[in-house]
């Protein structure tokens, strides 16, 4: 999050600036928290094992902040052209 404040101190324009952070904060906020507090749990309810539901949690968790984070890179060489 203070990378993404940091870029955004740079952006002239508000309504990018209301792009990034918006983007990144509600893909935080609604998503990995609560893929990170399921995983969290479910290791505590069953220990170490690994099952099908905590394969699919990790593989949604990363795709998602990938996905993110090359969206942000993408926006970032967007606007410096």
């Amino acid at each position: 999050m203070t990378i993404v404040f940091a870029l955004s101190a740079f952006i002239i324009n508000i309504a990018d600036v209301m792009l990034v952070v918006g983007s990144t904060s509600c893909t935080l906020i609604g998503v990995n928290i609560p893929m990170m507090l399921y995983l969290k749990l479910h290791k505590i309810e069953n220990g170490d094992r690994w099952d099908i539901y905590k394969v699919l949690a990790i593989l949604v968790f990363i795709s998602l902040t990938c996905i993110s984070v090359a969206s942000l890179v993408m926006f970032t060489i967007s606007k410096l052209n």
